[in-house]
């Protein structure tokens, strides 16, 4: 156990050597995250990530330069939401340090903490998007048939890997869709759904499951 611990920190050192290197390249992006209007929010979005993958949990504002070199370098999903925050000017960053192919985020409006689950093949396009909402790889949040409406997605809430969330529904706070769902309809604030067509299974966590 000591040896493998020994050989984890190894691997963590040379990733942040590499990151430090691949910082040449994001000198542009640095300069943004730091002085952009939009500091706090991309703050909130950057902790989302380091909770989950590091380097560190926390710390000034140093250390939150860090955090941002070292996830810009090894995840393009968190690529693609920095760039989403900065609309066109995210394109032209994107040259310097490309995001996920096959993901694309259009919101009207999108909290704090958008975090994506592996990411590939996740399309989102939504009127509005709560803080601290989970998406999972080849899900799609969108339109319906029409073409015009759009979900409206509420806070704390995770769409399962390969769901679907579609139209002009709410899905509230702190739901939870399974992997796989086609939702069509309302989601309740604090409820589990799953199915083809979706529905709830489960209310507050611990309600008997619907009929």
């Amino acid at each position: 156990m000591h040896e493998d611990n020994k050989t984890l920190r190894r691997v963590q050192v040379i990733k942040l050597v590499v990151a430090a290197i691949s910082a040449i390249r994001l000198v542009p992006h640095i300069v943004l995250f730091a002085t952009s209007r939009k500091k706090k929010l991309l703050d909130l979005d950057l902790q989302a990530w380091t909770q989950r993958y590091g380097p560190y949990n926390a710390g000034n504002e140093f250390v939150k330069i860090v955090n941002f070199v070292y996830t810009m370098t090894y995840f393009q999903e968190y690529r693609s939401v920095f760039y989403f925050r900065h609309r066109y000017f995210g394109h032209v960053l994107g040259v310097f340090c490309r995001g996920m192919p096959g993901v694309a985020i259009n919101a009207g409006t999108c909290g704090p903490g958008l975090f994506l689950q592996h990411g590939f093949g996740t399309l989102i396009s939504a009127d509005s998007i709560g803080a601290n909402v989970t998406v999972g790889q080849l899900s799609s949040i969108g339109y319906g048939i029409n073409g015009i409406d759009r979900p409206t997605i509420g806070d704390n809430v995770i769409v399962g890997a390969g769901a679907r969330v579609l139209g002009r529904i709410r899905v509230g706070d702190n739901a939870r869709i399974a992997p796989n769902s086609l939702v069509i309809s309302n989601v309740p604030a604090n409820c589990v759904v799953m199915g083809v067509p979706a529905k709830v299974l489960w209310d507050k966590g611990g309600a008997a499951p619907s009929s």
